[in-house]
């Protein structure tokens, strides 16, 4: 059997967010990864997750194999109210929730590539790439 190229994670409620962890390490078990990547991976998925559940309710998660080097791609996805100040949101300690504002700009310093694309009312997409040395 073919391992699986990728996966769809339906992320809604906070209880998701420890079970996407959980998939997603399954997932890149067989990966050259470090444990440090691992762990960065972990974070990654964990506040993507989670901010899809605070800021919009519910969201997709998917998760695939990069064919051109060893590595993931993560998309987490949405389609909630939306980022109103991209550049602001991308800054530490801002937050719209109540919370410490690191969680986006974390991200993106722990990924190897980071884009991310939202509209108010338009929902919100968030692309990471992590590369095994």
């Amino acid at each position: 059997m073919a391992p699986v190229a990728a996966l769809s994670l339906p992320v809604r409620h906070m209880e998701d967010v420890l079970w996407a962890r959980q998939e997603v390490g399954r997932f890149i078990a067989g990966l050259p990864f470090t444990a440090e990547d691992r762990s960065r991976i972990e974070v990654i998925v964990s506040e993507l997750a989670s901010n899809m559940v605070k800021h919009a309710g519910h969201g997709t998660l998917r998760v695939e194999r990069l064919d051109a080097r060893p590595g993931v791609r993560l998309v987490a996805e949405d389609h909630g109210r939306g980022i109103a100040d991209l550049e602001r949101a991308l800054q530490r300690a801002f937050s719209t929730a109540g919370s410490f504002g690191d969680g986006l700009p974390m991200v993106r310093e722990m990924a190897d590539r980071f884009a991310i694309d939202s509209a108010p009312g338009q929902g919100t997409r968030v692309e990471v790439e992590k590369w095994a040395v």
